[in-house]
């Protein structure tokens, strides 16, 4: 039930449009239920047309895990909130669907821009991480990602 942690050499993710950019945000959680490691990426259109609809996937990967103990078999996650601002704190959209991929969730956010220009985009996320242990599953922790930058502008014309 834990999905799979992403491959770190694989051609697959490297390579691949939508999950190429891994490493926009890696949060490392220390907890008793043992070490995780969650990496969020961004992918989507680098241009775009005034008031027309651009979508941008963000997808949370697991990268690493270390259960604590026997008992535990390791993490999931079940995303709350996955929204895009501009930099000055605009809110532009809120996602609205995911998918399941066996070693992440992707989230859709649709954006739609009502002027012209060079803009500067963050992501804010939240999601809550289970603990899957071998008779079933507990929540621990709310995860809240203040700020994951799409690390490029967004041009607008």
């Amino acid at each position: 039930m834990s999905p799979k942690i992403l491959p770190a050499q694989a051609d697959t993710y490297i390579s691949h449009p939508t999950y190429a950019s891994l490493g926009d945000f890696t949060g490392y959680r220390d907890i008793w239920a043992g070490n995780t490691t969650w990496g969020l990426s961004i992918s989507g259109p680098a241009n775009g047309i005034v008031n027309e609809q651009m979508q941008f996937m963000v997808l949370l990967t697991k990268v690493y895990e270390k259960p604590g103990n026997w008992f535990l078999r390791g993490t999931a996650i079940e995303l709350r909130n996955v929204s895009i601002f501009l930099e000055d704190g605009t809110y532009l959209g809120s996602m609205t669907n995911h998918t399941e991929h066996g070693f992440g969730v992707s989230a859709t956010v649709p954006v739609t821009f009502t002027s012209a220009g060079s803009f500067d985009l963050y992501v804010h996320a939240k999601f809550l991480v289970y603990e899957v242990m071998r008779i079933g599953f507990i929540p621990l922790e709310m995860v809240n990602i203040p700020v994951a930058d799409f690390g490029l502008p967004i041009e607008v014309v």
